[in-house]
């Protein structure tokens, strides 16, 4: 497998979520009103409104991280660039401050249902983000 096919599931991935993270920032946008969504399941949900905003903003910033990594992924996964360039870094740079705000966009979602669940989400996404970051790159072959 070479190494464009390998950051283009990186692409496809990145791609996604910022779509999909842009698609329900503006659907939060266009609910917002008069303080309310008027959406019964979202107004149903007590101490919500107090975190829409963070919610919004968390939304907004992971899918722009998401959007601008992919744009830099392109020429990586055609292999037009070495994946150690500066663009190449910067994309999956670019990805994991995506993928870290969305955690905590998750943790901010759960914390009107469970103070305990969003803890333990957030305990989860520190330890695998920790894991992560000392892990990559030492078992490649």
């Amino acid at each position: 497998m070479s190494k464009g096919t390998q950051h283009q599931y990186g692409l496809t991935v990145s791609a996604f979520l910022g779509g999909i993270s842009f698609t329900i920032m503006a659907f939060l946008i266009d609910m917002h009103t008069d303080n309310k969504f008027h959406y019964p399941m979202i107004d149903n949900i007590p101490n919500f409104m107090e975190l829409a905003d963070l919610v919004i903003a968390g939304l907004a910033a992971s899918g722009t991280f998401f959007i601008v990594s992919s744009i830099g992924m392109i020429p990586v996964a055609s292999n037009r660039i070495a994946e150690v360039s500066p663009l190449a870094r910067c994309a999956y740079t670019c990805m994991l401050f995506g993928f870290y705000i969305l955690c905590g966009v998750i943790v901010l979602l759960l914390l009107p249902f469970s103070i305990i669940g969003a803890v333990a989400v957030a305990i989860i996404s520190v330890v695998v983000i920790v894991l992560y970051s000392v892990l990559y790159g030492r078992f490649e072959e």
